[in-house]
């Protein structure tokens, strides 16, 4: 009788039902260039429900192609995938079980095109008549193989150069410095940068001998670039060598 009873109690309790499968995916990094590495990371749940995931990018409307697979910490459940995106563009991702059957929601990631504007510029030369030329640079310790650069004698020199950018790019990047093979200790300098006319970094940006600055600003919707440079002074007088290091855009 009491078997009885204990059987029909167990036969009357339904299984509890399997946890929904399911995976998280994001990028450390919404924006990235060429060159740089970004990574995938997120969860499976169950924990322990796939050994393994498979990461897959697709840029444009293109088709969904593997770039790598990864292994899950099968205690916890999360992942973490370095993932290589060199084609500019934007690029959709997203995370597979091993067995293909449970996929995470997209991500994107824009990848920056990058293109260099040394051969550009024009330039006003308005106190030596020295010229611009394209050479490569060392500021402070950082080499930049693809520069433009003016020597210069002179306290007080001042030059301009532009860009026409034509509203084309996102970003605007170079480094402003002395070469620190030729310059003086005692060389300083100021910059000043105008977008479309518009002042955006004052003479308070200051640049030494073995200290360039770093110029990174937003260009979008921007026609026109210009960089007013003053040696102000060197002391003692003597031969510098004036750097616009790697001038690049980005679109």
């Amino acid at each position: 009788m009491v078997l009885a009873l204990i059987t029909v109690i167990l036969s009357g309790c339904d299984p509890a039902p399997p946890s929904p499968r399911s995976i998280t995916a994001a990028v450390t990094a919404g924006t990235i260039d060429p060159s740089a590495q970004e990574f995938v990371k997120g969860t499976v749940s169950p924990h322990d429900f796939s050994p393994s995931v498979v990461v897959q990018s697709r840029v444009g409307g293109g088709p969904w192609k593997d770039l790598t697979s990864k292994g899950v910490n099968t205690r916890t459940g999360s992942y973490q995938v370095s993932v290589d995106l060199r084609t500019p563009g934007y690029h959709s991702l997203r995370v597979l079980s091993r067995d293909r059957t449970v996929i995470s929601k997209v991500t994107r990631v824009k990848v920056w095109e990058k293109v260099a504007i040394v051969d550009w510029f024009r330039t006003r030369d308005i106190t030596s008549g020295t010229p611009w030329e394209r050479w490569g640079a060392i500021v402070g310790s950082k080499s930049f193989p693809d520069s433009l650069v003016t020597d210069t004698q002179w306290c007080n020199k001042h030059d301009v150069v532009e860009w026409r950018l034509d509203s084309q790019f996102a970003r605007f990047e170079a480094t402003v410095g002395f070469d620190s093979r030729y310059g003086l200790p005692g060389d300083w300098g100021n910059v000043n940068v105008y977008l479309d006319d518009k002042l955006v970094a004052s003479g308070t940006e200051v640049f030494t001998y073995l200290h360039g600055e770093h110029l990174d600003l937003a260009v979008s919707g921007v026609y026109s670039l210009r960089i007013e440079l003053t040696v102000l002074c060197m002391s003692p007088p003597g031969y510098t060598t004036l750097v616009i290091g790697t001038p690049t855009v980005r679109r």
